[in-house]
């Protein structure tokens, strides 16, 4: 019943300026109070991950918000990433903040983050036939960049499929 906020900072990194994509990636899994459309005016329960720097706004760049799954990954692991080209030569801290900003309907298990990755973002990907790999217990995605609007490629990323078992005699 009571409001709940939380950040995790990431170390400062430098974005490299030299021409390769580079990416944040991450795995979530998400209950919280539901959004009911990703255009959603209210920020209540709303997972954001910002950037903040030299040459940014002081509020930061939203890069991510979990209002795309409606705040809720029905109990499964999904995968997200956003592009940081736009800040090459730059150093960022990177955030995740999450606010529930009042005490209403606030009883939902939470937020889970792993697997967060920066780096390069190769290769880039149009569907998930450009990730497929050799690990029959992965699944292959592509994964869009949330923070490039209209845009219709990604970076490769890969999930544990359940139940996959595979070479037991």
């Amino acid at each position: 019943g009571d409001p709940v906020s939380a950040r995790l900072l990431l170390p400062v990194i430098e974005v490299p300026a030299d021409g390769n994509p580079f990416l944040v990636r991450f795995a979530l899994r998400m209950d919280a109070e539901p959004v009911v459309a990703p255009e959603y005016p209210y920020d209540h329960d709303v997972l954001t991950l910002r950037a903040y720097g030299d040459g940014l706004p002081v509020a930061g760049v939203a890069l991510f918000d979990s209002k795309q799954f409606l705040n809720n990954t029905g109990g499964a692991w999904v995968l997200a990433a956003a592009s940081l080209d736009a800040y090459a030569g730059l150093s960022l801290q990177l955030r995740f903040e999450f606010d529930t900003i009042d005490s209403v309907d606030n009883a939902y298990a939470g937020i889970w983050l792993d697997d967060i990755r920066v780096g390069t973002a190769c290769p880039l990907c149009f569907t998930a036939d450009d990730c497929v790999d050799a690990e029959p217990c992965l699944e292959d995605l592509c994964v869009p960049f949330s923070n490039l609007d209209g845009e219709d490629f990604g970076a490769c990323g890969h999930l544990p499929k359940d139940f996959c078992c595979v070479g037991l005699d």
